[in-house]
């Protein structure tokens, strides 16, 4: 049996701290393996030998807190999509709850943009701000259909885009 020490750090949670290590292993668990909440408490709880027993609600809370530092580093990739030369961009219609949701990307062969909305629509696109916040010279194609150069995005060019998103899916 190998045990693993508590390392000290960051979080305080029930008289214990849980250092950055066991918040990682906590989240690659649930983010990359699906394991459920309760299992990763109790997995956590088993390779500490009962040192760390972190609760449900506080692991629930590591994946908000993680998706709140990552909103700093998409502001950032969203600059750096802005500045390329080529931005290719696909939506993708996905089932989520029961309901249809569309998955956007907007990228090249090295960056990776993605967006989730409720709707496949011209109001996704504008919420994003990619399309319409581009320079002249980029040129925008979709995976999905033709590519087309967009020199300004112009209101007839957006109508046109809301036309083609309008289409049932």
């Amino acid at each position: 049996v190998i045990v693993c020490g508590v390392q000290k750090g960051i979080e305080r949670a029930s008289k214990l701290l849980i250092g950055a290590n066991i918040q990682a292993i906590a989240l690659s668990l649930m983010n990359s393996m699906n394991v459920t909440i309760n299992k990763v408490s109790l997995f956590l709880s088993g390779i500490t030998g009962e040192e760390v027993k972190p609760s449900e609600g506080y692991i629930a809370k590591l994946q908000w807190r993680a998706a709140n530092h990552l909103r700093e580093f998409m502001e950032d990739l969203k600059k750096v999509l802005l500045c390329l030369r080529v931005i290719y961009w696909d939506d993708t219609v996905l089932m989520a709850n029961k309901e249809r949701i569309c998955l956007r990307f907007y990228g090249d062969e090295r960056v990776a943009y993605y967006v989730v909305h409720e709707k496949k629509d011209l109001n996704g696109m504008l919420e994003d701000g990619i399309l319409e916040n581009l320079s002249s010279t980029v040129y925008t194609g979709s995976s999905e259909h033709t590519a087309r150069s967009f020199r300004a995005i112009s209101p007839v060019k957006l109508s046109h885009l809301s036309g083609r998103l309008s289409r049932p899916f």
